[in-house]
């Protein structure tokens, strides 16, 4: 909602970090319904933990150590951006309609 209120937030972030963050965003939420929706299999035989999901058909990723690392990473990120915006929100205390969302 905040991205839709507020479609530039060139006050809190450069371009370049305000595409990066809805970037992140979405590839978390994609993530999230990975493991959501989708089935974890284990691969005894070649040590492998594979998740198989649907996005446009059927796929599957191994999920090791890096895959874990990378999302953890991104979590942390827009978990950082996100207490920039609570603070500039709470800085500048917008007082906004119901009207326009």
């Amino acid at each position: 909602m905040i991205f839709v209120i507020f479609p530039s937030l060139s006050e809190v972030f450069s371009n370049e970090e305000n595409k990066d963050l809805r970037r992140q965003i979405n590839e978390l939420i994609l993530n999230r319904d990975k493991f959501a929706h989708g089935n974890i299999f284990i691969d005894a035989e070649n040590d492998k933990v594979i998740i198989q999901y649907y996005s446009r058909g059927k796929r599957e990723t191994e999920i090791s150590p890096e895959v874990i690392s990378e999302i953890t990473k991104s979590a942390d990120f827009i978990k950082d951006k996100l207490h920039v915006l609570n603070d500039y929100f709470r800085t500048n205390r917008l007082e906004i309609e119901k009207e326009e969302f």
